[in-house]
């Protein structure tokens, strides 16, 4: 069997969304099983009090204070600054912080299903 064929047998299908960052210049693929909540229009929060370009605050959601990433400063970009919110998701929790369970992130619109 030729190699092409071999990977096309072992291809599955996953689903996820894409998010758009940065100006509309860099993109995050993320599989949907780790997206709890889709947020619209969700109110931005206070810029975080730390030099962390990944941490561009905190965001209160379902009654606990997530972590908001900025996934342009962890790609060594300008994060996305006081533009509108929506596009927020919060994913599933993680091992890293069993405490606080879930982050943030702020996509520049809504998230494109792929399948």
């Amino acid at each position: 069997m030729s190699d092409t064929g071999e990977r096309n047998q072992k291809a599955a299908e996953v689903d996820g969304l894409l998010l758009t960052l940065a100006n509309d210049r860099l993109q995050l693929l993320l599989p949907l099983a780790a997206v709890a909540e889709i947020l619209e229009d969700a109110p931005l929060p206070a810029q975080a009090p730390t030099s962390q370009p990944w941490l561009h605050g905190w965001l209160s959601w379902r009654g606990r204070e997530i972590p908001l990433l900025a996934y342009e400063g962890i790609a060594g970009g300008r994060p996305w600054g006081t533009r509108s919110a929506s596009g927020l998701r919060s994913s599933t929790p993680s091992a890293r912080r069993p405490a606080r369970g879930f982050t943030g992130s702020r996509s520049g619109s809504c998230p494109d299903h792929c399948a």
